[in-house]
């Protein structure tokens, strides 16, 4: 009789776990599709960024390198007057003139030039120094590069504030000197009522360049309903996708921009990173979007904007039409 009480108890044992199984499993399922339904989208969230939080985002320049000054001083031979043309700067006149490096090495024209207006009918005018542009530097010209001077004829000074130039003469000649620099620039007209000012020979600043930014190699995809009634809440999808081999952090939490122009919204907001710090490789992020209509919207089709504050490149966009709080015939 011993045996067969053990063989009742294994088999009673054997019940239990296979029921207890059973139940975990089930409970696992309704975990797994738990936790499906909720993290399916992040919610949205009521986070409005600062114009100082906005500020801070913004990519941060490279340091710039000084600039390479140590070459022998340019000559005549080695300079080809490449172009030369009139701007227009507020009330000045202006004359913009480019030197070309045509010789095989690099030469340094550095300091201000003396430049001179000539004409047949009236005496030589000396060009007055002014500063050098600010977004311009002092350089060592390479090979096939360019240096400029900037020479201002302005039309209006406390001597002329008129700025006729009636009965003044004219000058038909610019010559540029510096050093074993020697050029002339003929064919002008100029009247100089206020005289004449001429910068320091200058090459532009190299633009900036700035980090790589890994949000920049995100893409957008923008989902929302095809109407929205004017005075309610737009609920709409923005997906995230991450194409790249390497997880994305976003770290500092990004900040973005939903806008309509046609609607009057536009407003920043911190991306829900309570909810999501990171996006997988090949992997996307759905979030949930949030929009107040105004009441006054005005009925028809109108564009909404979506981009990351900061990061180039990362925007998209979609068509909503807004329907009439009162009447809504259905026709756009």
């Amino acid at each position: 009789m011993e045996p067969i009480r053990h063989a009742t108890t294994h088999r009673l044992w054997t019940l239990f776990i296979s029921g207890v199984s059973a139940v975990l499993v089930v409970a696992a399922t309704v975990i797994v599709v738990q936790l499906r339904e909720t993290n399916g989208v992040v919610p949205w969230l009521y986070d409005p960024a600062s114009s100082a939080l906005m500020e801070s985002l913004l990519p941060k320049p490279l340091p710039t390198p000084p600039p390479h000054l140590g070459a022998p001083p340019c000559t005549t031979r080695q300079l080809a007057l490449t172009h030369y043309e009139p701007l227009g700067i507020m009330q000045d006149d202006a004359i913009s003139i480019s030197f070309r490096n045509v010789s095989a090495s690099a030469c340094l024209l550095r300091g201000t030039p003396r430049v001179v207006a000539g004409s047949p009918d009236a005496l030589n005018v000396n060009a007055k120094p002014e500063r050098l542009p600010l977004i311009d530097e002092v350089t060592d010209t390479a090979p096939g590069a360019t240096v400029d001077v900037q020479v201002d004829v302005p039309d209006l000074c406390s001597t002329d504030p008129g700025g006729s130039t009636a009965g003044l003469a004219t000058y038909d000649t610019l010559r540029v000197s510096l050093g074993g620099v020697n050029r002339a620039i003929k064919g002008l007209h100029l009247a100089l009522p206020c005289g004449l000012w001429t910068t320091p020979f200058f090459s532009p600043k190299p633009q900036p360049t700035y980090p790589a930014d890994p949000l920049a190699r995100l893409t957008l995809q923008l989902r929302s309903p095809a109407t929205v009634r004017a005075g309610t809440t737009l609920h709409y999808v923005v997906v995230l996708s991450n194409p790249t081999d390497h997880t994305i952090a976003l770290s500092p939490c990004p900040v973005y921009l939903e806008f309509s122009p046609s609607v009057g919204v536009k407003l920043p907001y911190r991306l829900n990173c309570d909810q999501v710090q990171s996006i997988a490789a090949h992997a996307h992020v759905r979030y949930q979007m949030e929009m107040a209509i105004p009441r006054h919207a005005s009925p028809g089709m109108t564009q909404l904007f979506w981009d990351l504050t900061g990061v180039v490149g990362v925007d998209t966009h979609g068509v909503v039409r807004v329907i009439d709080r009162v009447h809504d015939t259905g026709r756009g």
